[in-house]
């Protein structure tokens, strides 16, 4: 556990702001398909870093796929206006692309923490039959 006044908190916290901002494509011009070819990638290795430093993954990825929502269906107190009721294609790319390697990712995780668990408690069992 990481104390939230400690300077590692805080420098993983502005990493974390960043990456996510990389993966939502802040920068990326709907007008521009080159912004958005150039974005998969940063998208990606964005992703693959979030899963490596942060402590709680799942509630980060949320906030990206929250951001990208909001860009392409508004909310429900503010939905978009009728004029701007069709997404654009290149951004649902990014949605969708987003939500993939999100999946993937979070079935990596939840494997790996499944795993782990299987191997504290086979350490556990371990430890109660040598004691009896």
């Amino acid at each position: 556990k990481v104390d939230p006044t400690s300077a590692k908190y805080i420098i993983l916290d502005l990493i974390t702001e960043r990456l996510v901002a990389v993966a939502r494509g802040d920068w990326c011009d709907d007008a521009k398909e080159e912004d958005t070819n150039s974005w998969f990638c940063a998208a990606e290795q964005a992703i693959n870093a979030i899963f490596t430093i942060s402590p709680a993954p799942e509630k980060v990825t949320m906030e990206i796929l929250l951001g990208h929502q909001l860009g392409i269906f508004g909310s429900q107190d503010e939905p978009l206006p009728a004029s701007n009721s069709t997404a654009h294609s290149l951004r649902l790319s990014r949605f969708f692309f987003v939500l993939g390697h999100i999946a993937l990712k979070l079935l990596i995780y939840t494997e790996v923490l499944s795993s782990s668990v299987r191997r504290a408690n086979g350490v556990k069992t371990v430890k109660k039959q040598e004691s009896a």
